[in-house]
């Protein structure tokens, strides 16, 4: 829905800031994928998703945000016109500068940025 994109559009904004249309496709990739998910581990609507306990933001957080025309624009791409751009195991990111091991149920896949992206494992 456009509210949905409206809210991943604030989303990246505040998680991709100086990010290309690359970085942020892929952050919002992430949120679809876990959407899509059919594992039980992530609640299968986007605020459901963002305002997940212990993952994103706490509900409201976004609130005043106002999304970049380009982050409109990648939320859009990969919500209404192309789907994920990452494979839909790709359910977990964080900086880059933390290093590439992160915890037992992920396993990396790909640096792009400034992000490191996992496959949840057990997913």
């Amino acid at each position: 829905s456009d509210a949905d994109v409206l809210l991943v559009a604030k989303l990246i904004t505040k998680e991709g800031p100086g990010s290309s249309s690359l970085g942020l496709r892929a952050i919002a990739s992430v949120v679809l994928n876990r959407v899509k998910n059919t594992s039980g581990a992530f609640p299968n609507t986007v605020s459901g998703v963002i305002y997940q306990s212990g993952q994103f933001y706490p509900e409201g957080a976004l609130d005043n945000v106002t999304p970049s025309q380009l982050a409109m624009e990648c939320a859009r791409y990969v919500f209404q016109q192309h789907g994920a751009t990452l494979p839909k195991k790709v359910l977990f990111y964080r900086a880059a500068s933390l290093g590439y091991y992160w915890t037992s149920y992920t396993q990396y896949y790909a640096t792009i940025e400034s992000n490191n992206y996992y496959y949840g494992i057990g997913f």
